[in-house]
């Protein structure tokens, strides 16, 4: 039988590199997803961080308070 019994659907060959291209975008998709990611945290990530030193910072205080 041949591989494409049927002119209007794709060969196995077809579909593979199909496959092949999909994966090659969706990486570079990823790869650039990540980039801005770390763009995005490396710019608000000290203002995080005093953030959360500020927060575990009240709640030690108000701990230490209802202990006196």
């Amino acid at each position: 039988m041949p591989d494409n019994a049927d002119p209007k659907r794709p060969s196995f060959d077809e579909r593979l590199e199909a496959i092949n291209q999909t994966l090659e975008l969706v990486a570079a998709m990823q790869l650039d997803n990540e980039k801005r990611f770390e763009q995005r945290f490396a710019a608000i990530a000290p203002t995080l961080l005093v953030r959360i030193a500020e927060l575990h910072d009240r709640r030690i205080t108000n701990l230490e308070d209802r202990q006196q």
